[in-house]
């Protein structure tokens, strides 16, 4: 085995450090999308430079505005391997290509100083609380470096005074699993106060597509049925 690639989710950088260590092979993450045939790779926390007659553009999801170098906003997409259209679907094809070409990824990213592009989740999976935007791939990511969780999955659920709030469901390591004062001291210490969250629900098992994706829709429905068991 030479090369693990992994795809369709954004991915710990922590998680391709360990693919490395133990499986001997280089991890490299792609992107790419069904609108379009080929990928944007590198090998680490970044998914790389844009392939040959490849555009990207990050732009303010709520403006539309071109953002600054390190913001985040929505990928967009322009080249000849992006779709001119969808068949028979006018309306789709509108929503999704504006009249320049430029195809409306529905990923949230940055462009670093590097010229290197970061996934940083899906823009429907953002989360705004009291006006602001909380994107939970960066929670996420500080989660994966605690050594007594397995796996986590941060979601907004909605709320009456800041119109969502921040959840989190962990799957823990049996051995090492952390009380609750300890995750929030843990979050404290990496993360903003806002960005914190409010309830964190212990889970045995998350709910997955069948290409292996969390189902955050379903984490959603489960913590607002009463279904997942706060922590």
């Amino acid at each position: 085995l030479e090369i693990v690639q992994t795809g369709g989710a954004p991915i710990a950088p922590e998680l391709v450090t360990r693919i490395e260590a133990d499986l001997a092979a280089d991890c490299v993450v792609v992107f790419g999308m069904t609108d379009r045939n080929d990928t944007l790779e590198h090998r680490t926390q970044t998914i790389g430079y844009p392939l040959a007659g490849i555009e990207v553009e990050i732009r303010n999801a709520a403006t539309g505005e071109t953002a600054a170098i390190g913001e985040i906003g929505e990928i967009m997409m322009r080249g000849h391997s992006v779709t001119p259209g969808y068949f028979n679907m006018p309306e789709a094809t509108a929503k999704a290509i504006d009249r320049d070409g430029w195809l409306h990824s529905g990923d949230l990213g940055l462009i670093r100083e590097d010229g290197y592009l970061e996934i940083r989740g899906r823009l429907k999976e953002m989360i705004i609380k009291g006006g602001s935007n909380i994107y939970p791939r960066e929670i996420e990511d500080v989660l994966a470096e605690h050594s007594g969780i397995e796996l986590a999955a941060v979601f907004g659920l909605p709320d009456a005074k800041y119109g969502e709030i921040v959840a989190a469901a962990v799957i823990a390591r049996s051995d090492t699993a952390p009380t609750l004062q300890e995750f929030r001291t843990f979050l404290r210490e990496r993360l903003s106060p806002f960005k914190i969250p409010s309830t964190f629900y212990r889970i045995d098992e998350m709910p997955m597509s069948p290409m292996g994706k969390i189902q955050k829709h379903v984490l959603v429905e489960m913590a607002s049925s009463g279904s997942l068991s706060p922590w």
